[in-house]
């Protein structure tokens, strides 16, 4: 259906391996599966970015998104 694997799996997760609770809480809230999907783009698009060889320096102010971002506002499910 094209929503994000990690998504998908704690959303599963969650709903202890329910694939219809799943499903009917995906489709329910489709504003946390676009979010998701817009860190993971703007994620893939900064690792893309970082492998480019550049002439400036690396701004030492930039953190790295955590790991635990995606699945960060499914915290209350």
């Amino acid at each position: 259906m094209g929503f994000p694997q990690s998504v998908c799996k704690t959303v599963l997760s969650r709903r202890q391996n329910n694939l219809n609770l799943a499903t009917e809480f995906l489709l329910a809230l489709l504003i946390l599966v676009q979010r998701t999907r817009d860190k993971e783009s703007a994620r893939n698009q900064t690792n893309s970015n970082a492998s480019r060889p550049s002439t400036e320096a690396a701004d030492p102010t930039v953190l790295e998104p955590s790991v635990s971002d995606s699945t960060e506002e499914l915290n209350y499910i």
